[in-house]
This record gives C-alpha cells, structure tokens and sequence, in this order.
C-alpha cells in the first residue's frame, strides 16, 4: 500500500487469454492493451516508442499521451512506457515499463490500404475516414438494424446486456471483432461500444495520430459485460430504453446522444492528434547506411532526402546547381537498375517559367567522389561570399575571437560537411582565422581536412597564417610551431613582398625569427635574407645583428619533451560497429564487460564522442544512461569519466571538490596547478555551462588566505607558455624568493605567489637552478621550511610540475596505492585524465622510482572489471 499521499504506480496489462507455451508479452495487433492505477483521481499518461512520458508537456509533443481507453499497437517490438500523477499535479508515480513484441494480425473484411509506416499491406480500417458526426449517426442507426451494407439484429441476455451484431461475420460473444455489445449495467448505463462503431472510431485515429497505437475506444467507463455466464440468448427487436442521468449518453427509439463529456474528450483526442501531426512533420530524416527496402517506399524516399543534403555539403557543384532553378510539381520519375551496385533515380520538375529541367541522382554505396557535375562559369567575388554553408558559418563562428577553439567540436564541423578551407566575411580563410584567435589545437585538425596552410588572405596585405602568427608576437609562437610542423612555407610572401622571416626581423622578434632559421637552416636563411657571401647584408638583418649585439639580456630557447599517451587514435574507426557492440554488450540479460571495456578504452576521446553520438541517432537511447544502468562501483566511475570530454571532466571533478560539506584540496591543487593556458580556460567554460556558476567564485567561497590566492591567479590561465628563457630574469626572481624567504623573519607569500604564478615552466626551471646558487637549501626544501598546509602543497606541485610533471603524477599515482586501502577517486582522476596526453612518460618515471610497472601495481591493488579497465588505459601490466 503507497504511503499518504504518493501516487501508485500503473499496471500495464494486455487483455488477452493466455496460451500454453508463449510468452505474455507476445502479442498480435487485435490485442488490447489496458492501463490500470489504484489510486482515485490520478491520470495517467503513457508513450509507446520508449521515451519517457512528459505529463506537463505540451499535448502530443514528443509522444506522450494521456490514456483514455484500452489501445491497441502496431506490429514490432514496442516498448510501452506510463506514468502515473495526482489530481493536483504536485505527486507522479515511477515510470512503468513493459515491452511487448506485436505480431500483425488480418482482419479479412477491409481491403488493403497503405498505412502511415507507409508499407502496404491489409490494415484493419476503412477506406475512408469517419467523424464523430458518423459514430453517432451509426449510433442513431442501430435500433433499425442496418448502417451502410450491414445487418445489425439486437437480443437481450437475462441480466440485461444487448448484444448487436452484423452480417459481417456470424455471432460469437467472446472473439467476434465486427460484433458491436451494448452492456446496461445496474443502473441502466451503457457500457462499451465495439464492431463496426468500433472499426470506425479506430479509423478515426489510426490515420492521424502516433502510428504505433490506436485508441480501442470506449464510450463509458462501465466494464465489457461478461459473455462466460450460461444465459439463454433471446431474441428482441425492440427498441430498448434505460434511465439515463445527465453524465451518460441518452438513447430513444433510433437514436443517440453523447453526453457533453464524451464531446470534450473527442476534441482532447483531436487536439492530440493535430500536435503529433506537426511534431511528426517537423521531425529531421536520419542519415543511415541502408535504407530498409521490401516495400517501405516512404522510408525509401526519406533516406533519399538525406543522402541528398549530405551530398550537397560535399559536393558544392551539385549545391549550386540544384539551388538555382525555382522548381514546381514532379512531371516524371523512373528507378533505372543499371548495375548490380548502382541504382539511377531520374526525376523531372517543372520550371516554375514553363521549362522543363532534368537532375539525375547517382546513389553509390560507398563513395560520392565520382559524381558527375556539369561545368560552371567563374564565380563572382559575391558568389563566393554566398557561398558559405551553415556548418562554414559555425566552423568559423567556432575559431573565431568568441569561439571556444574545441578541436573536437571542429573535426565534427568539418565531418558534418564544413569546408576547411572557406573564408569569412573579410576573405580571410579559416585556418588564419584560428591562428589570429590563438586557437593553435585547431591548426592540425583543419589540416588534416585539406585547409591550405599557405593560402594567403583576400586583402591588402595578402598574409598567410604564418605572417598573422608573427604579428601576434611571442603570444604566436605556439602557432608558429605548429604550422611549421604541418609543413608550412616559412618562405611564402605577401602581397608587400616580405617573407614570416623579414616580418619577425623587422617587429625585432628574434625568437621567432630563430623558429624560421631553424627550419630552414642558416645558410637558406642567409640566402634567402640576402646575406650571402660577397653580397652586402640587408638593412633589417644589419639592425637585427646591431641590437642583438647590444641587448643587455641574452636569451635562449629550451627544447621541449614529447609528451606521449598509452590510449592512441584506433585505425580503421567506425562508429556505428561500436555502437552495435555496446548495444549488444548491454542487451537482453546480463552485461558483456569485457566488451564495454574494449571498445572504450581502446578508443580516444574525440572516437568516444563519435560513438555516443551515433548509439543515440541508431538506437533512440542516450549511452551514458545505458551505461549507467548496467555497471555498478569504481567501474562505472572509470568508464563514465572516460565518456566525458577532458575539460567536462575536469570541471566535474572540480565540481566535486567543493561542492557540499567540506572541500578536497587535493583535487582543487591537482587540477589547477598541473593544466595548461587552454585546458583551463575550457575547464572554466564547461564549469559555467555544467554548473551555471562561476569556478572562480565557487573556488573563492570554499578556500581562504593565500592558498586562495595561489588558485585564483591559477585559474586565470594566464601563465606565458613560450619556451624561452631569460637567465637575467631568472637571477632576479631567485634573489626575490630568497629575499622573500629565507633571509627575512616571516615569508613574503605575494611574491612567492607572484613569480610561481605568472612565470613560464622553463623560466622557472632557470630560476630553480639560480635559487640552489644562492641559498644553502633547495626551493622545495625552503618551501617546506617557510610555509605550512594546502599553501605548502600548492606550491610544492607548482614546483614538481615545473621540473618534471610525469615524475610528479607518477608520485601521486603510488601514494594512492601503496599502504592499507586504494585512494579510488584520485587514481581513477589521475588514469582518465592522463592517458591520451603523457601516460607513456608517467609510465617510464614509475618504472624507474618503484621497479615495478604501473600496469603491474595497479592489477595487485585493484581487481574485476575496475582493475581491467585502468590496467588497459594504461597500456597493460608491463
């Protein structure tokens, strides 16, 4: 019994006698499906394609229903999903769930009719369409016998039930479907309406509403009069009155009236009917494979259309032509098998000036490459600016100054159909475009999709995105590396004749211009400079060699290491055949782990990413929650952070640390102090979008003093990232920090905070060393000694970073292992977040601090399905 207040929950129960030897819920498509709940004054409200049924939704919008009546389903498995929720709105039921697997059963007295699923075959309905206006006249009809070309014959059973039935079939109280049961309960009400009344108040609806069910329709709420009771048959062919009171229909000699009631739910039903309607015409056609053939010439069309839009994003010649020409009503279509792989669709529109215009589409299974396309005039400066497709619009959107610059979302940009090399407005190609806005994880993304890397700006000056990154200065030369690794031409002028090369020299960026000399060697830069031997030097070289001679500082650049993950991009990636694993995996009874963890952790994220997307568009179901549902513990911890974006996931686990009764400050310092400029700057978007708050402030309100500080200024992502080096610069911060430190009673923490915080890595590597000069202890050792608590570790990993960040990860991931008990949450943290970014390198600095493999401690402190899947993120036991 439900406490005081709840709302019980309903029971789904087909209406059928069960048979030896089959299951319940197997079914045919005459059943009827009934829904009942116990508690008084609640409605109930169902769908039948398995999404969740929205009770405050809008009527009809997204398939959820209220139940008036039993229903009946369409053939196929369906998924029949109810909820239940008080009078007053304020209480809801669970969720009920029940899947029946329909078979489609004949009904031999109508002929066949194309049904909304758009397959032919012999549906249970007239031809044509019947109102309520004609229910009633049928109504009107029944006490004379005859309605249409049918025979009705009335008789009485002893307690008072009418039966009618037609000529259509022979009488049979219990399976007849074309018998219609007038039953008079008590008090003289009328209980069910069926046979031919029936059929046409199903075909009322089966035409207009949600193709997988149709209302089997009752006039009153009285229960179908029992026909199991030995009662003599007498025959009647007068008219039958009763008492009715105003909240049942009336009935006199020939003639019926619904009660006022009745009329209102019709006009629910019919204002239902019109929203799934719309929804259903609004609705997107999904792009598959296959289209599913064997007579769903509806669905053949619908994969047309889609192929067609996809075609057009790839093809901008076929875009074009398939634009221009306004277009009215098909004149003519034929199907043409030309080859056993190949199919030729022909169709021919008329003009809307009279002419007649005829486009043949090529259906290939594999490839669109090879399409024919007719030959175009020049475009015009205008045409070219039009030419830009909605995904070229985000694409740029996406790497300009208020885009966010995420990889990910660019590559699927650029899979949905987005030109990598299209222009802005100002005729700047994208790839500039995103070196301008600093959004240097793009570069090879837009690469690798055919972008131009030497393609030069429509414009005055005509720069590549090499001369751009050199007029951003030193905040341009991550960029500048970047190009120059995919190859680009350092070489390349504008339309002022000057090379990347004499732009850094003449804005006196001498480490960039040591970037070009180094990728094109000293003696072609030389040449190329005009300083060959025997030829005078150029005046911007001449200035160059001048200042550098008489800079007060000298500078050098360090080599950075190579950093490289244990989870790798899988060759020969196909979404959809994942997809089907994991749904194989989680199907039926019982989960296929090893399955789960094959696929997800031999898969990068951006792959992960793919794949969730398309078990959605396949399946209709979100994998996450699937996921969710069918493994349990730090299993499903592991595999549910995997199948979060690194920066999602990071901000959940910032999340977590502060949110609730105290905060994890190891996880805040963990975070913070260890992530890049640009991870953090996505940490801080996801966090807003997540959490609808602030990082900053949430960090702010749960942390106090300089540790708060020291975080603050981390969050900020404002650290410089050039791996240039000051050695000046570095012997003036070592003397702040000692004079801060270790030569004053107290600390200075502000300049501690100020040089840990706004210096690069290598810079701070020179400081370090300049440090142990002049102090008798080493920079950890003074930390120690001058500062206490989260403060202290704060700055302790700041420091560990700096020097060897895979050594520090790999200290963290032995502390949470070794000794009684496994510190899950930051193994766990440590494992997803670093295994597609330096696992390989953490892996060799565990190995050479413990003798043992990672893989190895990591499979004897962990075990089952949890212990596999980090041993398999990190590349195995050895």
């Amino acid at each position: 019994m439900p406490p005081a207040g709840s709302v019980s929950a309903p029971v789904i129960t087909p209406l059928k006698v069960p048979e030896a030897g089959r299951p319940l819920n197997h079914i045919d498509s005459n059943t009827n499906i009934e829904i009942k709940i116990s508690t008084p004054g609640s409605s109930v409200f169902f769908t039948t394609d398995g999404s969740r049924p929205d009770p405050f939704g809008r009527p009809g919008k997204g398939g959820t229903v209220r139940y008036k009546g039993p229903f009946q389903l369409n053939q196929g498995r369906r998924v029949v999903k109810a909820i239940a929720v008080s009078r007053d709105g304020q209480n809801e039921s669970k969720v009920v769930t029940k899947t029946f697997a329909v078979e489609y059963a004949e009904v031999e007295e109508y002929g066949p009719e194309d049904d909304d699923q758009s397959f032919q075959m012999d549906t249970r309905t007239k031809g044509t369409r019947t109102s309520a206006r004609d229910v009633m006249l049928m109504s009107q009809s029944m006490n004379t016998g005859t309605y249409g070309n049918a025979t009705m014959n009335t008789g009485m059973y002893g307690n008072g039930t009418m039966v009618v039935h037609d000529s259509y079939s022979n009488y049979n109280p219990v399976v007849s479907r074309s018998q219609t049961s007038l039953g008079f309960g008590p008090n003289g009400q009328m209980s069910s309406l069926n046979g031919p009344v029936e059929h046409m108040i199903r075909d009322k609806y089966r035409g207009q509403t949600n193709p997988e069910y149709f209302f089997h329709y009752h006039l009153h709420e009285s229960p179908r009069p029992s026909f199991n009771t030995p009662q003599a048959w007498q025959g009647n062919t007068m008219p039958v009155t009763s008492l009715m009171n105003n909240t049942a229909g009336t009935q006199t000699a020939g003639m019926y009236y619904p009660t006022p009631d009745q009329n209102k739910r019709l006009q629910e039903q019919e204002e239902e009917i019109k929203m799934l309607r719309e929804s259903l015409e609004n609705q997107k056609f999904k792009l598959t494979d296959s289209s599913p053939g064997k007579g769903y010439w509806k669905k053949q069309i619908h994969h047309i259309a889609a192929h067609l839009e996809a075609y057009a994003q790839r093809d901008a010649d076929f875009k074009d032509s398939i634009g221009q020409p306004k277009m009215g009503k098909i004149t003519a279509a034929a199907v043409d098998d030309d080859e056993d792989d190949e199919i030729t669709i022909s169709v021919t529109f008329q003009l809307k000036d009279g002419g007649v215009k005829k486009n043949d589409i090529y259906k290939k299974p594999a490839s669109y490459d090879k399409a024919p396309s007719r030959p175009r005039k020049p475009m015009t400066k205008k045409q070219k600016e039009g030419k830009l497709t909605g995904n070229d619009y985000r694409l740029l959107k996406e790497v300009g100054p208020k885009g966010s610059g995420d990889p990910d979302e660019v590559q699927d940009l650029l899979d949905e159909g987005a030109n990598a090399n299209c222009q802005s407005a100002e005729n700047i190609p994208v790839l500039t475009v995103a070196v301008m806005n600093k959004h240097v994880d793009c570069i090879q993304t837009l690469v690798e999709a055919g972008a131009d890397i030497n393609a030069k700006a429509d414009g005055k000056n005509g720069n590549t995105a090499l001369h751009e990154g050199v007029l951003l200065g030193p905040d341009g030369q991550e960029a500048i590396e970047a190009l120059l690794d995919d190859k680009a031409n350092p070489k390349r002028k504008n339309n002022r004749g000057e090379t990347p090369y004499d732009l850094a020299l003449k804005k006196g960026y001498e480490s960039i211009a040591a970037l070009f000399a180094s990728s094109m060697g000293h003696d072609a830069v030389s040449k190329f400079a005009g300083g060959t031997k025997g030829r005078r030097m150029s005046k911007d070289s001449q200035m160059s060699e001048r200042s550098s001679k008489s800079a007060r500082r000298q500078t050098y650049k360090e080599k950075r290491a190579k950093n490289n993950g244990t989870v790798t991009e899988a060759p020969n990636f196909n979404a959809q055949k994942d997809a089907e694993v994991l749904r194989k995996a989680m199907k039926g009874f019982g989960t296929d782990e090893k399955a789960i963890i094959e696929v997800l952790t031999k898969r990068i994220n951006r792959q992960r990413q793919k794949i969730t997307r398309e078990f959605k568009t396949m399946y209709g179901k979100d994998l996450i929650k699937e996921l969710h549902g069918e493994i349990s513990g730090n299993f499903r911890t592991a595999i549910l952070g995997l199948m979060k974006k690194p920066a999602e996931f990071d901000a959940s686990e910032l999340n977590k640390a502060v949110k609730g009764l105290g905060t994890d400050e190891e996880a805040l310092i963990e975070i913070l102090c260890t992530r890049e400029n640009s991870e953090i700057l996505a940490i801080k978007d996801e966090y807003d979008r997540l959490f609808k708050s602030s990082l900053e402030d949430d960090v702010i309100s749960d942390t106090s003093g300089h540790f708060r500080r020291i975080l603050v200024s981390c969050i900020q992502g404002n650290r410089p990232e050039s791996d240039e080096v000051d050695p000046d610069q570095a012997k003036e911060d070592a003397e702040a920090l000692y004079n801060a430190g270790e030569k004053k009673w107290g600390t200075d923490e502000s300049t501690f905070n100020m040089i840990m915080a706004s210096r690069s890595y290598p810079q701070l590597r020179a400081t370090f060393e300049e440090y142990g000069k002049i102090s008798k202890h080493d920079i950890e050792q003074s930390i120690k000694r001058e500062m206490s608590g989260d403060l202290k570790d704060s700055m302790l990993t700041i420091v560990r970073c700096v020097r060897n960040k895979n050594k520090y990860f790999a200290e963290k991931l032995y502390k949470t292992m070794k000794g009684l008990g496994t510190k899950d949450d930051t193994l766990i943290r440590i494992v997803v977040s670093r295994c597609e970014v330096d696992m390989v390198n953490i892996k060799k600095e565990f190995q050479s601090a413990y003798n043992k493999s990672l893989g190895k401690f990591i499979a004897e402190d962990t075990s089952g399905d949890y212990k596999k899947t980090l041993v398999s993120l990190v590349g195995g036991e050895n």
